[in-house]
């Protein structure tokens, strides 16, 4: 039997929500569309990657406007806060104000 962690279905979720929002910004589908699209995504990966650990690294213009981002809303105390909300560690952040 097949049990997800708490994790595994957050991140589905989250995958989910991204994907659907994606075709309905970048491609212009309808909600209904986007969201059975984003389903059938996930299914093929299921089938074909289904438990297997799958990393999706961020891609260089992603990273970029991150570091921007994070550069620009530093305040001067509040790392921890823009590593909790770009999901960076704190070395990472202290690494981009260098």
């Amino acid at each position: 039997m097949n049990r997800k962690t708490a994790l595994q279905a957050d991140a589905e979720i989250t995958l989910m929500g991204l994907l659907t929002t994606a075709l309905r910004e970048e491609a212009g589908f309808s909600e209904q569309d986007a969201c059975r699209l984003a389903q059938n995504v996930l299914m093929r990966a299921s089938e074909q990657r289904g438990g297997t650990y799958l990393y999706i690294g961020a891609v260089a213009p992603a990273r970029e406007q991150i570091r921007n981002r994070v550069r620009s809303e530093f305040t001067g105390h509040n790392h921890n806060e823009l590593a909790a909300r770009y999901g960076l560690h704190r070395t990472t952040v202290y690494r981009y104000l260098k």
